[in-house]
């Protein structure tokens, strides 16, 4: 069992990194939670602008013209 549990840490691929190599800022929190809020509204903008319908009315001809 403990053979397999070492097996699975070794497959992480998002190790975590000791508090000696990062630390956290009050303008690195600003820019990640700006960067949120732009984000979402780009997103549901998008998402509002792909499922609107546009109805457009034109006469078609199948006459020929000279």
């Amino acid at each position: 069992m403990e053979n397999m549990m070492s097996k699975l840490q070794n497959l992480d691929a998002y190790p975590k990194t000791s508090e000696d190599f990062y630390s956290r800022t009050l303008s690195g929190g600003v820019i990640t939670l700006a960067s949120s809020i732009v984000g979402s509204i780009r997103f549901f903008t998008l998402l509002r602008l792909i499922c609107r319908v546009e109805l457009i009315q034109a006469k078609i001809s199948d006459l020929p013209t000279k």
